[in-house]
Formats: C-alpha cells, sequence, structure tokens
C-alpha cells in the first residue's frame, strides 16, 4: 500500500506507513474516499475496486484480456448496381429520393430477418445478423 503523505511503498496489510508513522486507510484510486473494509466498490463514486487495498498500490500487470462470447455473425455488404450511370441521367432530387426509398426498404428487410443495418455508405449497404443478439440461423 501506498503511503499518502510520503509515498513509501509498504506491505499490502500494513496499518501504518514504515517510514513515516502515518495511518495507512485504503482509498479509492478515483475519488480517493477512503475504503471500507471489503468493499468491492467504492460508496462515494461506484468505481470497483479489486481489492481491499488502493488501486494506486495494486502491482502493474497486463490488462486482462476483454470478457466476451464467441458467437456465430454474418455481415452483408450490399452495393447498388449501375448507380453512378443512373445518378448521371436522373436530378439530384430523383436520386435522393430514390436512395431514400432503396434504405428504407433494405431497414425493413434486414431487420425483419433479426439483422441490424449497420451504415449505409452512398449507395452502399453493410448490415450485420448475428450482432447484437444471436439467432439459430444467423
Amino acid at each position: 500500500m501506498i503511503c499518502p503523505k510520503c509515498d513509501a511503498d509498504n506491505a499490502a496489510d500494513a496499518s501504518f506507513c514504515f517510514k513515516c508513522g502515518e495511518k495507512l486507510e485504503p482509498a479509492c484510486g478515483q475519488c480517493g474516499r477512503p475504503l471500507r473494509p471489503g468493499a468491492a466498490f467504492c460508496d462515494s463514486c461506484g468505481t470497483r475496486v479489486s481489492t481491499a487495498e488502493s488501486p494506486a498500490a495494486e502491482p502493474k500487470t497486463a490488462p486482462a484480456s476483454p470478457e466476451g462470447e464467441r458467437r456465430q455473425a454474418t455481415v452483408l455488404f450490399s452495393d447498388l448496381s449501375g448507380f453512378t450511370a443512373m445518378t448521371e441521367q436522373l436530378d439530384p432530387e430523383e436520386v435522393q429520393g430514390l436512395m431514400r426509398r432503396l434504405k428504407d426498404r433494405a431497414v425493413e428487410i434486414v431487420e425483419s430477418h433479426g439483422g441490424i443495418v449497420s451504415q449505409f455508405v452512398g449507395d452502399e449497404v453493410l448490415a450485420l445478423f448475428g450482432i447484437p443478439v444471436a439467432h439459430e440461423d444467423d
């Protein structure tokens, strides 16, 4: 545990600093409020505490791998054929109206099959199935 007065690195179970004699209390690494014995969260700011000692005094370790799950997912990419030629022949307002209808219909179709439309870029549609909710047929 790091002493708040002299920054000495004390044993984890020390009650007083071996260098200056300061009383050592575990504190929240986020807000600095003293922690209750055995606290899993700071009762002031809600920050998770991994041990009863101050998070600043924890040994530096490699970050843990993120938790998650492995699942099947499908990525669908669609590109409108002949879009450039069409835009050269139609008025911009007509192209915009047509694309709005196509995008609305694409969202309707993808969502009816349990997917989500991730993004539209020009005449392209990127849809995801199995994210965030997995289905047996994704």
